[in-house]
């Protein structure tokens, strides 16, 4: 169907150039590099261990939220405790 965009179909940028490429191509039109959608294993490592470091940061942010969560609901107990 013209004008649908299949999986098959999906363009990236090449990992030497940055012209859009194939998915699927071998090489690339411009530069001829080979395999030019495929990412190179230091930048897939690169993104794995950002992607970790913002799930640890937000686990270790955890705790000062609900303590936080806490401190307020405590408070606010107080103060309907009180009559005010």
């Amino acid at each position: 169907m013209p004008g649908l965009i299949v999986a098959s179909d999906r363009l990236t940028d090449c990992r030497d150039c940055g012209t859009e490429v194939s998915v699927k191509a071998k090489s690339c039109p411009h530069c001829g590099a080979s395999r030019p959608a495929r990412k190179g294993a230091e930048e897939t490592l690169h993104q794995l261990s950002v992607g970790a470091f913002k799930v640890g940061c937000g686990l270790m942010l955890l705790p000062f939220a609900l303590l936080l969560l806490a401190v307020s609901l405590a408070a606010l107990w107080a103060i309907i405790d009180s009559g005010v």
